[in-house]
């Protein structure tokens, strides 16, 4: 049960880094991540990110909120899933050839998926990541979305990682468990 995973996560924060994930859907060869799939609903998902010179800052242990954007008949991202990070995974000349797509994608994370059972029906909800902000932001005047000077509208402009304060993810994992 999701409830169990999200209070317990909520219950100890501590040595965690928060995240917003951004997940893109570019084409067909994702048909498994498509609306109505039950992918977001698998109790262990491979986190895939785009090639950089570097692998990711995430850690073991840290939690990815993870948000899907270009979906057909979609409005806007949707919050699919929360994550904890497991291990990391580095691409192999063997997986390269049996899918090729790894070429753009080479870093990935191996996560325990908090989510489940809102994983398999997010499609259902409007949790729209950058009108939570504004609501948390409404709401908590004083406090950050992300460092000083950021703001989630970087996920607009190429970032696919983005680190977020812990209030602002309490906030979101709230949200779900409210629903």
């Amino acid at each position: 049960m999701d409830n169990d995973s999200l209070n317990a996560l909520l219950r100890d924060t501590s040595k965690r880094q928060f995240w917003i994930k951004q997940w893109g859907i570019l084409d067909d060869e994702h048909e498994s991540l498509r609306e109505g799939t039950q992918y977001w609903a698998d109790p262990r998902l491979e986190i895939t990110f785009a090639k950089s010179r570097n692998p990711p800052p995430v850690q073991e242990g840290d939690i990815l909120l993870v948000h899907l954007i270009r979906m057909r008949h979609m409005e806007g991202p949707r919050l699919v899933c929360v994550t904890e990070a497991a291990s990391p995974s580095f691409v192999t000349v063997e997986q390269l050839r049996k899918e090729p797509f790894r070429e753009r994608w080479p870093w990935s994370i191996y996560a325990r998926n908090l989510t489940p059972t809102y994983g398999s029906k997010w499609s259902n909800y409007s949790l729209h990541p950058y009108h939570l902000a504004d609501e948390y932001i409404r709401q908590h005047p004083s406090e950050k979305v992300t460092r000083p000077g950021k703001t989630l509208k970087a996920l607009q402009f190429g970032k696919t990682l983005l680190w977020v304060q812990e209030g602002f993810a309490r906030f979101l994992i709230s949200e779900i468990l409210d629903l």
